[in-house]
């Protein structure tokens, strides 16, 4: 949504009274000091030819020559930030501390501008503090069944589940790669089983039971939430005392409020059983621990859909949640783009990814284990505090974007993100990013793999020894399909496919990172940090052939238990390649970017690469020639020695003819 000083500004740009004119654009743009304009004896602006009481023929002039007032005070302007208008928080984002002096000398906290044209793309540029942020307008066409007005007062409601039953109808009748491993007999070791009240005053009951209690073609839900802090009573959990109360009927209502919504989505969708690590594994128990966490992979990716408590911070959140709809639909907006009384109905296309932000500053998304889980099950029902989203293999959408879901930040047909229709190894996930595909379906498996490091690692994990336990069941299903792809051989060192060295190798950490107390996995290894890492341009590499490998791995190995999906005590790394001596520019980012410009190459050798490209220009040249980019800021150093591992396009100089 926008708020009402947006949309009423909008609305009003062609009539002054409504909208007030401020300055001339091209005041603004030529004057960045707020002095007297050459050949005036007035301070700029001059205001006065922006006066509502100036001639009709100037309050006509086509708006997009001025800006005009948007938020008078800052009080307003958080007000607007608070109620989530998309506009005014892409603004609070940027906010500083130095004040604008040309929006103080005009008695505005913020303006704005508009570009309007009919026959191409419309935008609003907004200004406060020291930036301007462009906005995209598009024209809003009603019934466009992409966009969705019809939003529930509660995720709860009959609105939703009507939404929610039409998404899974439509995966169950065209995903056959959502059905693949649920046809599959498979029962996990402990599943919950619902048992549905008889009359209204009845509580509805569940109990513990084995595999052997259950038919091999039941069909079973999922649980992903977030455990919390607090301490569980022993009714809330499986232990080796509580095994034999929790095998009886227990009423559901003394359950926390997330399990007790988990059972009645089941029983919403006609289910009986539900799956819950924390009743579903001794938790006392280490043996039984390490014994279920093996088949992780395997429960969630059998099971018939998983339930994600997307908004929950821990049990007694639940999944269902009150909201105001008008706070999550678009605002459609009367815009006169071809002149006074012409209007055109209008949305900011920055609201169609709004879902986004919502999305990924859920609780949930941040614990680690719930990426395996979110991967592997065919399908997941995400319940989030505004919307309710659903992941499968055949569509990501939400109730705003019943349909699909869009991550486009610019009107232009070309730049729209299109799903590709390839089939993934892992269902691609609504907060993955744009997805880099490839004709090569080897390359394209890695590819997945790379997205999968990377929504990973980004998250927390309550025990940091599990950074490679938590990714286990996913690099075990990899081995999988790189055996179907005829790998005789399916290395895997903390996190790292021997396969795909040197490549793999390159990546970063782009924020603090930081390394944990315990050794956890050798250095050349993304898992022996905590923080977002990124792979070095690897899509700028995945349909090039003319790419140079300039380094070799010699040997690589770690130490572990038998398992190397499991947690390492150690590891080495041998790499062949041409070694360069370089010192980088330490500067005032030190504290703030690892990214630091390397400013010298101690060695000649360097200069040449190849036949086709030429690296540096000349060892005495000081032009910057690369970038350091250091795990975290402890690493820091003014001398590094740099092993260039791959040459690509971007840097290539074509072998010239005679």
């Amino acid at each position: 949504m926008i708020c009402t000083v947006c949309r009423d500004g909008l609305e009003g740009i062609w009539d002054p009274s409504r909208t007030i004119r401020v300055c001339r654009r091209s005041e603004w743009n030529r004057d960045d000091k707020g002095e007297a304009q050459p050949g005036s004896a007035e301070p700029w602006p001059n205001i006065a030819a922006a006066d509502s009481s100036s001639s009709v023929e100037e309050n006509l002039q086509h708006p997009g020559g001025w800006l005009f007032g948007h938020h008078a005070t800052e009080e307003s302007f958080l007000k607007s930030v608070r109620n989530g208008c998309i506009q005014c928080r892409t603004f609070s984002l940027q906010k500083t501390e130095k004040v604008n002096p040309k929006l103080d000398r005009l008695g505005w906290f913020t303006l704005f501008a508009v570009y309007l044209d009919s026959c191409s793309i419309s935008y609003m540029d907004m200004y406060v503090f020291g930036a301007r942020i462009r906005n995209y307008m598009i024209r809003h066409i009603d019934g466009d069944p992409d966009i969705n007005f019809d939003i529930g007062l509660s995720t709860e409601d009959e609105i939703t589940w009507h939404l929610v039953r039409r998404w899974l109808a439509r995966c169950l009748d065209s995903h056959e790669a959502c059905s693949e491993r649920a046809a599959t007999d498979f029962v996990p070791t402990r599943l919950l089983e619902l048992k549905k009240a008889d009359s209204a005053v009845e509580d509805r009951m569940f109990r513990l039971v084995h595999a052997e209690q259950v038919t091999l073609s039941a069909k079973y839900l999922t649980l992903s939430h977030c455990w919390g802090t607090r301490h569980w009573h022993e009714d809330q959990k499986l232990t080796r005392s509580s095994l034999p109360r929790l095998t009886e009927y227990q009423p559901i209502s003394r359950l926390p409020k997330t399990f007790r919504d988990a059972f009645t989505i089941v029983e919403r969708l006609g289910m009986q059983y539900l799956w819950i690590d924390r009743f579903c594994i001794i938790q006392d128990s280490p043996e039984d621990w390490s014994a279920e966490a093996s088949t992780m992979c395997d429960v969630y990716s059998h099971s018939f859909l998983n339930i994600s408590a997307l908004a929950a911070a821990d049990d007694t959140t639940g999944c269902f949640f009150t909201r105001d709809p008008s706070m999550i639909t678009p605002t459609v907006f009367n815009l006169c783009v071809a002149g006074p009384g012409k209007t055109e109905r209008h949305r900011i296309l920055a609201e169609d990814r709004v879902w986004k932000l919502t999305f990924e500053n859920e609780p949930l998304l941040k614990r680690g284990w719930t990426v395996q889980e979110r991967l592997v099950a065919p399908r997941v029902v995400h319940f989030g505090r505004q919307q309710v989203f659903w992941e499968c293999h055949g569509m990501s959408c939400c109730e705003m974007h019943p349909r699909t879901v869009t991550t486009r930040d610019h009107p232009s047909p070309q730049v729209v993100l299109q799903q590709s229709g390839r089939v993934h190894a892992w269902k691609q996930l609504l907060d993955s990013g744009n997805h880099v595909t490839t004709d090569d379906n080897v390359r394209q498996l890695f590819q997945d793999w790379y997205s999968v490091k990377k929504v990973y690692a980004a998250c927390q994990l309550t025990v940091p020894g599990d950074k490679l336990v938590a990714l286990s069941g996913i690099a075990r299903d990899m081995k999988r399909r790189m055996a179907k792809f005829g790998f005789n051989s399916t290395e895997y060192f903390a996190g790292l496919w021997r396969q795909d060295m040197p490549r793999c190798l390159l990546w970063s950490v782009r924020c603090k990172g930081k390394r944990p107390p315990a050794y956890r996995a050798p250095s050349w290894s993304w898992a022996a940090l905590d923080g977002p890492v990124f792979p070095q341009d690897l899509a700028m590499g995945l349909n090039n052939d003319r790419e140079i490998i300039l380094a070799s791995v010699v040997n690589v190995t770690t130490m572990h238990n038998g398992d190397d999906t499991g947690p390492v005590t150690g590891g080495s790394l041998t790499l062949k390649g041409r070694l360069a001596s370089a010192r980088p520019e330490l500067g005032d980012n030190r504290a703030r970017f690892h990214w630091l410009p390397i400013e010298q190459i101690g060695s000649p050798d360097l200069n040449e690469i190849g036949e086709t490209g030429i690296l540096a220009k000349s060892q005495q040249s000081l032009d910057t020639l690369g970038w350091v980019e250091f795990d975290t800021v402890q690493d820091i150093r003014e001398h590094v020695f740099c092993l260039p591992i791959i040459m690509q396009p971007l840097y290539l100089r074509p072998k010239e003819s005679c």
